[in-house]
């Protein structure tokens, strides 16, 4: 039990810990949601409106990139970079500009929700 207690605290003490915790979550998140969108008996998605995973990845990435620095440098071109990503998707005709907005959407809000938590600990 000691050994949980001091990771737990270790990762939220940690900016780089929980950065990768919150973007795994946002992984996780995301496969949760492609998943429920196949399944024919269980559709809480619409087939055509299913996330982008990339993008999602990408602004979790940024927001934690945020949350992290005081870097204006840094920040502008991880933004530079997100943009990019989504820009991307939407080019290549493999998503819609709405599900790469919906992934954007779920990579901001899960990484600004943990990070939220851990503050109120």
């Amino acid at each position: 039990m000691q050994r949980g207690t001091s990771i737990l605290k270790t990762v939220v003490n940690s900016p780089v810990h929980l950065a990768f915790v919150s973007i795994m979550f946002v992984v996780i998140a995301v496969i949760a949601l492609k998943a429920t969108s196949t399944k024919d008996k269980n559709k809480i998605l619409n087939q055509e409106f299913i996330p982008s995973g990339q993008a999602a990845i990408a602004f979790a990435a940024l927001t934690a990139i945020w949350l992290n620095t005081d870097n204006v440098i840094i920040f502008t071109l991880s933004l530079i970079l997100s943009i990019m990503v989504i820009e991307n998707r939407i080019e290549s005709k493999l998503r819609k500009m709405s599900e790469v907005m919906f992934g954007a959407a779920i990579g901001v809000l899960i990484v600004l929700l943990i990070y939220t938590l851990t503050i109120l600990k």
